[in-house]
């Protein structure tokens, strides 16, 4: 491994980029390999928690309302969950939706890289993550319907986008009619 290190670093080197030797890790299979918050071992995924926390913040929404997951006082700007002012621009509700949605737009482009669904339906493990994407997104659809009932406001092209990305999935779209 240690001629494997030098010859990396001489082409990286010859390149004119300076290696940072801080932020350099040799792993092995049996370790989790992160790059840039992706799991890259075995296909790409995202972490097991990041997909538990979504699920998670979906069934509070559904369970306890939504302002229940709205932040209050964040003395921090760089939380991950818009606070109760989070935007002069949007409400907080139609902001923490977007927040929402984009985590559930992260989570899709990373399983569905490369028709990995399409692809794979063989493949139980890398099928079951698109299943679970495709819950996820469906169940976040079931509540924004759930809001319009409770006459919450939010902007509705948040609903649209959902039904953009249901109707681009098949299975999805078969559940929605």
């Amino acid at each position: 491994i240690d001629d494997l290190i030098k010859e990396t670093s001489l082409i990286i080197e010859s390149e004119g980029f300076v290696i940072n030797t801080n932020k350099t890790k040799i792993l092995t299979p049996e370790e989790r390999q992160i790059v840039t918050g992706i799991v890259v071992n075995d296909g790409i995924n995202v972490n097991r928690k990041f997909v538990r926390n979504l699920r998670a913040t979906i069934y509070n929404c559904e369970r306890f309302g939504i302002e229940s997951q709205l932040v209050k006082n964040v003395r921090d700007d760089r939380s991950s969950r818009p606070n109760e002012n989070a935007s002069k621009y949007h409400p907080s509700v139609s902001y923490f939706l977007r927040h929402l949605l984009g985590k559930i737009n992260f989570y899709g482009s990373v399983v569905l890289f490369n028709n990995q669904g399409e692809r794979n339906v063989e493949n139980n493990k890398v099928f079951k993550r698109v299943e679970t994407y495709e819950n996820i997104l469906f169940r976040f659809y079931e509540y924004l319907k759930l809001l319009e009932i409770q006459k919450v406001d939010f902007d509705v092209k948040i609903k649209k986008s959902v039904k953009k990305l249901i109707s681009k999935r098949h299975r999805l779209e078969k559940r929605l009619s």
